[in-house]
């Protein structure tokens, strides 16, 4: 086999796997029994140690991270399990990171995503076309968040939503 082809069906296998990976997550956040805070706080918690799994990782998500004096509804839930996954995914394919700490943590009223990792970096006071990132801007506008980055020029990133 060529290796041009070789390459291709890589990507082309890459590709059906992250298409898979959407394809669940729309039928797991239709499904009405995960809608519980509960059942939110475990996909979470999975979703951390799954896309970690062949990096060093700390991950600190408190059970009570919805529970909000109104609630918390699925699509809130919906825009933290997005945000998360995209900070991690990348992480996984742009840092080389070997060790990263999640923590999600709620005061009050005000719900905290930290993601912390000793990798490469990247300049944050510099505009991007990454769609990753616009994706995850997007998400915080929704939710009416905020990002802030820590430590914006030097290795590894360290954010706050």
């Amino acid at each position: 086999m060529p290796d041009s082809l070789r390459i291709d069906l890589s990507q082309l296998f890459t590709l059906s796997l992250n298409v898979r990976g959407l394809i669940d997550d729309v039928i797991w956040f239709i499904r009405p029994e995960n809608d519980s805070d509960s059942r939110m706080v475990g996909k979470l918690v999975s979703t951390v140690s799954g896309m970690l799994k062949f990096i060093d990782f700390d991950s600190e998500i408190e059970e009570d991270i919805f529970d909000f004096p109104d609630g918390a509804g699925i699509h809130f839930k919906k825009q933290i399990y997005l945000i998360l996954k995209e900070s991690l995914q990348n992480i996984i394919k742009h840092s080389g990171a070997t060790a990263v700490k999640v923590a999600i943590k709620r005061s009050g009223n005000r719900l905290s995503l930290i993601v912390e990792d000793n990798g490469s970096g990247f300049d944050t006071t510099v505009e991007t076309e990454q769609v990753g990132l616009a994706n995850m801007k997007k998400g915080l506008l929704i939710l009416g968040a905020n990002l802030k980055w820590y430590r914006p020029r030097v290795k590894g990133r360290e954010c706050l939503w």
